[in-house]
């Protein structure tokens, strides 16, 4: 769990990417309504130090939570992240610079279209048995060298790996259907 939510790592499905967010949504709310809020009515640099961190602890629980569940989806969460902020801030920085016409609101609602498709992305897409981490990076310039991945694959003793083939693809007998399924989803 500390992974999830501190480390930028692990893995995490839908549901408990939505408990957890709503879990750090609910008691971040709280946090900054009951607990920093007598503070506002006095001012001055604590608020302000008070509010940042428990606005920085926030996002860096809520930037890890993601990558978990963008990690279970089967997607690099490096370049998703980043690829969000990079559309999000050009929308924003349009909103910004076109301010009070027709064009700005325009971008306004399509951060808010972008945030939104985003979260259902996050939240219904179903989680992956693949691992991102075992596919090479495609930053990595060196040469793939196919013997010695090859060889990784093999058995210690240099044979090949035994698979059950009636674990690949089976037949539904029970269901008295013979059509073909890969693992629990299908084919």
């Amino acid at each position: 769990m500390i992974e999830v939510l501190f480390l930028f790592g692990g893995r995490l499905g839908r549901l408990g990417y939505f408990l957890i967010g709503l879990a750090i949504s609910i008691g971040g709310s709280c946090l900054l309504i009951f607990g920093l809020g007598p503070l506002v009515e006095s001012g001055g640099a604590p608020v302000v130090l008070a509010l940042a961190v428990t606005g920085l602890a926030i996002l860096w629980m809520s930037l890890s939570l993601q990558a978990a569940r963008i990690r279970d989806i089967g997607l690099r969460p490096l370049f998703v992240i980043l690829g969000f902020v990079v559309l999000y801030t050009v929308l924003h920085g349009g909103k910004m610079t076109m301010k009070n016409t027709e064009l700005g609101t325009l971008f306004a609602w399509s951060t808010v279209a972008l945030q939104v498709i985003f979260g259902f992305f996050l939240l219904l897409m179903p989680g992956s048995d693949e691992d991102p981490s075992d596919r090479p990076d495609p930053l990595d310039d060196r040469p793939l060298d196919r013997r010695a991945s090859m060889m990784r694959k093999l058995g210690s003793d240099g044979s090949m790996p035994q698979v059950r083939a009636a674990a690949i693809t089976s037949t539904r007998a029970s269901q008295g259907t013979t059509r073909q399924s890969f693992g629990r989803r299908g084919i």
